[in-house]
């Protein structure tokens, strides 16, 4: 029971200390919550989504405006991603998280939609998911003073079980 306290009171003390940050800032706090767990052309995953909704309501507790996004194709993640940069304003603070499968080429890291290709081409898988270094380099250049990127992707290439040799051995690289 003391521990409980104990750990109430950091909570407590932590939430008192955001609140008085974020009020002397006046910033919006923005978050995009991105879960994908079916996928046409890879293999499913189990829990992408639940993590994903797991993270929005923390992110809600913690004063953040989120959107959450489950189980988009190629299109709807980009519409999130467009609408995620249209809102910032310089001064703000964004959070973006992603659950699913995501793949490096060439250095880059790649997020795949639920409509993700099948893997026959790096060019089509470059062309069709969504380019997370890209995104974070418009997240910065929208003026946010803060951004916070959390990839919560399989360390595995899922195209590398059907013997492809599209990007590298693991899932995203290490930036």
């Amino acid at each position: 029971n003391i521990v409980h306290h104990a750990i109430m009171l950091r909570i407590f003390i932590i939430s008192a200390m955001c609140l008085f940050v974020r009020e002397a800032h006046a910033q919006d706090r923005l978050a995009l919550v991105v879960g994908v767990d079916r996928y046409d052309s890879v293999n499913d995953l189990r829990k992408a989504t639940s993590d994903a909704q797991s993270v929005a309501s923390v992110l809600d507790t913690l004063g953040f405006s989120v959107t959450t996004a489950l189980n988009v194709d190629e299109l709807e993640f980009n519409r999130e991603i467009d609408r995620l940069v249209s809102a910032v304003r310089p001064g703000d603070e964004v959070v973006f998280y992603f659950a699913g499968h995501g793949i490096e080429i060439d250095g880059l890291n790649y997020l795949l939609p639920s409509d993700a290709p099948d893997g026959s081409s790096e060019r089509g898988l470059r062309n069709d998911s969504v380019d997370a270094d890209r995104l974070l380099r418009d997240l910065r250049a929208a003026g946010s003073s803060v951004v916070v990127m959390i990839l919560d992707a399989c360390r595995d290439n899922p195209y590398a079980q059907r013997g492809r040799s599209i990007g590298g051995a693991r899932g995203l690289n290490i930036v």
